[in-house]
């Protein structure tokens, strides 16, 4: 079961906790795909569920399962990568 992560170092300010890095994991079930998404889904970390989900595609995958409930935050950038999966997927 291929498993992707986030390598990025945490980041951190002074007096706050570090953010919560977005981690991404699949499983494969025969023709279904599901992406297991933690942490953020912000402008910093949508490059990677990008390149995730076109490589998916570009592999032949047609069916895909985004799995949001483990995000503690997705904005604008992260919505327009869940459109694009589901524009793919309708392809």
């Amino acid at each position: 079961m291929p498993v992707w992560s986030d390598r990025r170092a945490s980041e951190s300010v002074a007096g706050l906790s570090a953010r919560p890095r977005l981690q991404l994991r699949e499983l494969v079930d025969g023709a279904l795909h599901r992406l297991i998404l933690t942490g953020e889904l912000d402008a910093v970390s949508c490059g990677e569920l990008e390149a995730v989900i076109f490589a998916l595609f570009k592999g032949g995958t047609r069916w895909l399962v985004l799995d949001l409930s483990g995000l503690t935050f997705i904005d604008l950038c992260g919505l327009r990568m869940v459109l694009l999966a589901r524009e793919l997927c309708e392809w």
